[in-house]
């Protein structure tokens, strides 16, 4: 019952405060660490953080990243955000100095994020719990190629979708930690997980249920597999918890 009621306060929360929660902050970068560099593939401007060029940029545009990007970024327009990685550079990296959660996408915005490292975001925090480390999805968001990895919430370590959520080829979320359910995904209340390709959600931990991907009743899923008798090619697979260790449910 506690997990129930967790979910269900966190979908009402999400339904009205998203929008005002997710406040761009800018980046700000540790000496030593490969400068943040993001480009407006249109225009060609540049700016030292993603807030600022989000803020700058139009409905449509893509965005390029280069070096370790920090701080929140919340995205409400459709946008295409593509990490570049020169030869001898580090990942192209998002990254939430263990602070907030890393990327918040708004109801109605279109996202797709383009080989990046999403890491060190930490959730939302409301009454009853955190949410979604590394990302927070109440729109469309597409991920290729992307690492969510090292993210804590009480829900949704890596990723909480309150939204339309694809995992697509290259994806993967691994080594997030929810304290209570969904420690690589967590799944709400008329939302979609998809997982296509090679996308998938493994390795992560939940102290109480659903290591990898949590989904409750009334969420949906599309391509997602999990471990069980007849399936061999598991997309869902090697999470940790004590109840439902890669995937868990309201239902079950």
């Amino acid at each position: 019952m506690r997990v129930r009621f967790i979910d269900r306060a966190i979908v009402g929360l999400l339904a009205g405060a998203i929008a005002v929660t997710l406040v761009p902050a800018g980046s700000v970068v540790a000496a030593g660490a490969a400068t943040c560099v993001v480009t407006n593939t249109r225009t060609g401007a540049t700016d030292g953080t993603l807030a600022a060029a989000v803020a700058a940029a139009k409905g449509g545009d893509e965005l390029t990243v280069r070096g370790t990007c920090r701080g929140t970024t919340s995205i409400g327009k459709d946008l295409t955000i593509r990490g570049i990685r020169p030869a001898g550079a580090g990942a192209p990296t998002l990254d939430g100095k263990n602070l907030r959660e890393v990327v918040g996408i708004e109801k109605g915005a279109k996202v797709t994020l383009k080989r990046l490292l999403v890491t060190r975001g930490v959730g939302i925090s409301f009454v009853f719990a955190t949410v979604g480390g590394g990302i927070v999805n109440s729109g469309t968001l597409v991920l290729r190629g992307v690492r969510v990895a090292l993210n804590n919430a009480s829900v949704g370590g890596g990723i909480f979708n309150g939204g339309r959520l694809t995992l697509g080829k290259g994806t993967i979320v691994t080594d997030n930690h929810a304290w209570v359910q969904g420690g690589g995904v967590a799944n709400s209340d008329g939302a979609t997980v998809i997982i296509r390709s090679t996308g998938r959600i493994s390795s992560n931990q939940a102290d109480e249920r659903a290591g990898g991907l949590f989904n409750p009743t009334g969420a949906l899923l599309d391509g997602v597999r999990c471990p069980g008798p007849f399936v061999f090619n598991a997309n869902v697979t090697g999470n940790a918890a004590p109840v439902d260790e890669d995937c868990g449910s309201e239902a079950v």
